[in-house]
């Protein structure tokens, strides 16, 4: 156990500890990061930020012309799909590389990421959820069209 000479340093060194500036901040707010398919935020910098958001704005382009989205609402459930895809995106490059390291850490763009057998297989129920959050979606796309033409909405 600890002395009280040593608990008071440690809480003094605790005090000067941590990253201080902007920059620094920026390049460890995502340390924790596992696999990022839970994220409330669709962490476009794990690949070169320009890269990803290029890849968002692809996918997003590419759902708005094939599905011609009508209104506000078709809009909406686009969107939704463009980030349900970027993210089914992200989850099959870890899945491959999961699958083609040796070792149980691999890169994604910068970020180092760890998966294990328990963590493999949490990130495979993540893409059964998105699975069904992209089917969910084209439901409800197709509920809306049809009852636009019914004249209901």
């Amino acid at each position: 156990m600890a002395s009280e000479k040593q608990i008071i340093a440690n809480r003094e060194n605790a005090k000067l500890g941590g990253v201080k500036t902007d920059e620094g901040k920026e390049k460890v707010r995502f340390n924790a990061l596992k696999h990022g398919l839970t994220s409330r935020h669709l962490l476009t910098h794990l690949k070169s930020h320009q890269e990803s958001q290029d890849l968002f704005e692809e996918i997003l382009q590419g759902l708005k012309e094939a599905l011609n989205p009508s209104d506000f609402f078709e809009e909406t459930l686009v969107s939704k799909m463009a980030k349900v895809q970027f993210k089914m995106h992200r989850y099959e490059t870890l899945e491959i590389n999961a699958f083609l390291e040796e070792s149980d850490f691999f890169k994604v763009g910068q970020i180092n990421i760890s998966m294990k057998d328990k963590e493999i297989a949490l990130a495979l129920k993540y893409k059964a959820a998105l699975d069904r959050e992209w089917s969910k979606s084209v439901e409800e796309l197709q509920r809306h069209r049809h009852l636009q033409q019914l004249g209901s909405f």
